[in-house]
């Protein structure tokens, strides 16, 4: 019935008992989805996000506090055409070849606005100050608590090309 006008989708939360098999049937039926919020919920994985990726327009993706998700979760989001808000806080196994996965994708970085890795403490200068090169249209970006992020990224942020400023 509302597959034809669902825009938004929250099933986050650690007691929702949606999993891959409801993400992966929506990914089949539901194409104007634009925003999918799947915080905290164990049940689901990166599985589902290969096929969810095919919908061309997800465009706000929210995965924070989410374990059971690994590296090949950014392959698959790097294949979409456009992320504005891309939320990754608290996925602990997120790692600077993830990071690099994203940045890979050059038009896909221009259209990210908000991007959220609050707690991700693999991920370091290097990978980010690519991911932030390319992300022409970044207008907030959390990288709190993440304990390799350093001056480079905040440099990188600025759009310095790393000339000397002490």
């Amino acid at each position: 019935i509302c597959k034809d006008h669902l825009r938004s989708l929250e099933v986050g939360g650690k007691e929702s008992r949606v999993d891959d098999g409801g993400i992966l049937y929506l990914s089949k039926h539901a194409h104007k989805l634009e925003e999918l919020n799947c915080s905290e919920n164990k049940l689901v994985t990166d599985i589902s996000m290969a096929d969810i990726t095919s919908n061309s327009r997800l465009q706000q993706i929210y995965f924070s506090r989410n374990n059971s998700i690994d590296g090949s979760l950014c392959n698959y989001l790097s294949k979409l055409k456009k992320i504005t808000t891309l939320d990754l806080s608290y996925c602990s196994s997120l790692d600077d070849s993830h990071i690099s996965e994203l940045a890979s994708n050059r038009e896909l970085c221009k259209t990210f606005v908000k991007l959220k890795f609050k707690y991700c403490k693999l991920i370091s200068d290097e990978a980010m100050s690519k991911l932030i090169k390319y992300s022409k249209s970044l207008k907030e970006i959390d990288l709190s608590h993440c304990v390799k992020i350093g001056d480079n990224t905040v440099i990188s942020l600025a759009g310095d090309t790393g000339s000397s400023w002490l």
